[in-house]
């Protein structure tokens, strides 16, 4: 024993290994060295089942004789010292051999437990060497619990139980699993599916119905080889009944008119559709009897997407319920005189795909959605034609108007009575108006007030030359007066300095606006604001309960933001210039937990579908993708 010890100290395992088994066969007991593990007993097996007590007791009737115990300590100690000196050779497997003999040949003994969990914890298996030390605890310490190893068990048995590897998929409840998967995104759940036999019966179980109901086919290099069979798989998965399907790219997932009837098919409860593809090779489905979705609350076709208007006024008739449409390539001529009667309708998207400008009736839009209360038009023309009941959208509470549409009225000429969309200004809570529009221009000259709302939350203005004093104030004194206004974005600001500290300006302040953006405070041509700093210092000094700011690519200096950060309650700030300003942005986050964000503060201007914006996006991430 001795002399293989001093070969294992000497680096030399193969004169050890010689010299620890012929100690371990002079043993009276019988139990030599084996080349293979014992046939009638698995201890390993019966440590994973919590029964190795039981394990332990079967007879033995091969060559190992594993059923008989020996007390001579040199021989479990000449064991452990092979067992060692195979580790040191890299020969894990017999390694794994002299320890299973060690727990049969003294069950009682925590060097044998000590030294098969180190084994099993070289072969990457810390769960079971984690069970090793818990058996090894319980069997020792009913015979010897004062055993001076047995605290080095513990040791290890605390050691391992921060890094044991339970499956949650077994341990959880179902309740836990679907809180859990819903919070990844839909590829990964598929992925999911391809860790382990445990996980993919658990997630095409019964149960898991409701997970596979929500899916979202994203952009992806390589693309779905066989995507009709993919979805088919993963509709069964869901038993038939997805409720929202949205494609990125229709392109990539080969959608045509064949596959779109065989999704109408599987998902009869489909309820929320988006669709977008690549603007280079626009996606035209044609007119077919069979594609319905009757349980249809909202439908997105984004960028690409081109639908036949048949096909489109028939998915619309037979989803009368339907809440929501966003439509960003429209195809043709739109005079919406064939569209039915949408009463529940909520929310309208459109736009003409940044192609060609498309006239659209506005005034037959209006009769077949008469309570919308979302507008979002954008590269549109309005042919606005009244008749003697002019329609109007009496429920609508935002408004966006993007800057390439126009009107059409008389040939070329806006008639003296207002030939704009009407509605309750009362209701409305939020305008968007862009600077080329037409009807920008016509709004801030409304010759009735009562057309003007005077609740505004949120207005946003922008135009190539600043609103006159008068203008200014015509919008915006009204939303002010009730203190309702939140959000404000003026670009450019109209204001001179001088003007904005005259007793006509008192107006404009109050502690309503938490948001604040604008543009223009720096010379222009023909205009003079004075002090950048100073005026916008003025303007922020206005409204104390201010959160946000947005001054775009204003020139101030650092020390001009430093103080409206520590004087005010302005956290967050964007700035095209603070990539300048790391001092301060550095100091303001620490001091004041305040943001300088170089960017734009999100606005309904930069929607992912919206034509210029979806091609600068696509340009520099390959794709669209949601804000």
């Amino acid at each position: 024993m001795e002399q293989g010890r001093q070969f294992y100290a000497a680096k030399q395992y193969p004169q050890a290994v010689e010299a620890f088994t012929r100690v371990i066969n002079s043993c009276r007991c019988g139990v030599q060295v084996r080349a293979a593990t014992c046939l009638c007993k698995d201890v390993l097996a019966g440590i994973e089942k919590g029964s190795l007590r039981d394990e332990l007791k079967k007879p033995c009737i091969c060559s190992a004789k594993s059923g008989r115990r020996c007390e001579n300590p040199t021989h479990l100690d000449a064991f452990d010292s092979l067992a060692a000196t195979h580790e040191k050779e890299d020969r894990i497997e017999r390694s794994l051999i002299c320890a299973k003999q060690m727990v049969n040949l003294s069950p009682r003994e925590p060097k044998a437990y000590l030294r098969l969990g180190k084994v099993l914890r070289l072969q990457g298996l810390p769960n079971l060497a984690y069970k090793t030390y818990r058996a090894g605890i319980d069997l020792v310490e009913k015979k010897h619990p004062d055993h001076r190893l047995l605290s080095k068990l513990r040791d290890q048995e605390v050691k391992l139980k921060h890094m044991m590897r339970v499956d949650p998929l077994v341990k959880l409840p179902f309740e836990l699993i679907c809180m859990i998967f819903r919070q990844i995104d839909f590829r990964t759940q598929c992925r999911s599916l391809r860790v382990c036999k445990n996980w993919k019966s658990v997630l095409e179980g019964k149960e898991a119905e409701e997970l596979w109901r929500i899916q979202h086919y994203s952009w992806t290099i390589r693309g779905p080889k066989r995507p009709v069979k993919i979805f088919k798989r993963y509709a069964f998965f869901a038993g038939n009944q997805v409720t929202d399907l949205s494609i990125d790219s229709c392109k990539q997932f080969g959608l045509d008119s064949a596959k779109l009837s065989m999704i109408s098919s599987c998902c009869k409860q489909l309820k929320h559709l988006k669709l977008r593809g690549a603007m280079a090779t626009p996606v035209v489905l044609v007119d077919l009897a069979n594609i319905q979705f009757p349980a249809l609350e909202t439908l997105y076709l984004g960028i690409g997407v081109q639908v036949a208007e048949k096909l489109l006024i028939r998915l619309l008739q037979a989803s009368l319920g339907i809440q929501e449409i966003s439509v960003f390539d429209l195809a043709g001529h739109s005079h919406f005189i064939k569209w039915p009667l949408l009463k529940k309708l909520k929310t309208l998207r459109l736009a003409s795909g940044g192609k060609i400008m498309l006239m659209i009736g506005m005034s037959e839009l209006m009769r077949r959605t008469p309570n919308v209360e979302t507008v979002w038009l954008d590269d549109l023309g309005w042919a606005c034609v009244w008749g003697h009941e002019p329609p109007s959208w009496q429920h609508i509470r935002s408004l966006y108007i993007g800057d390439s549409t126009y009107i059409s009225g008389d040939p070329g000429v806006i008639p003296s009575d207002e030939p704009l969309p009407r509605f309750r200004a009362a209701n409305v809570r939020e305008l968007h108006l862009e600077s080329l529009s037409p009807w920008t221009s016509h709004y801030y000259s409304f010759r009735d007030a009562s057309s003007i709302p005077d609740q505004l939350e949120k207005f946003s203005i922008k135009t190539r030359t600043p609103l006159d004093m008068i203008q200014f104030e015509r919008i915006l004194r009204p939303s002010f007066t009730s203190k309702s206004i939140e959000e404000l974005t003026v670009t450019p600001f109209p204001c001179v300095y001088d003007k904005l500290e005259s007793e006509e300006m008192d107006w404009f302040k109050g502690d309503s606006l938490t948001c604040l953006s604008l543009t223009g405070l720096t010379l222009e041509a023909g205009r003079s604001i004075g002090s950048a700093d100073d005026a916008l210092i003025s303007i922020v000094n206005r409204f104390p309960n201010l959160r946000c700011l947005e001054i775009d690519k204003e020139i101030v200096q650092p020390s001009t933001l430093a103080k409206i950060v520590s004087s005010t309650r302005v956290r967050t700030i964007y700035h095209l210039s603070s990539y300048l300003m790391e001092e301060v942005k550095g100091w303001a986050a620490q001091k004041y937990g305040a943001e300088i964000i170089h960017g734009y503060r999100p606005s309904p201007a930069q929607h992912p579908d919206r034509p210029m914006l979806s091609l600068r996006l696509a340009q520099s991430l390959r794709r669209p993708r949601e804000n």
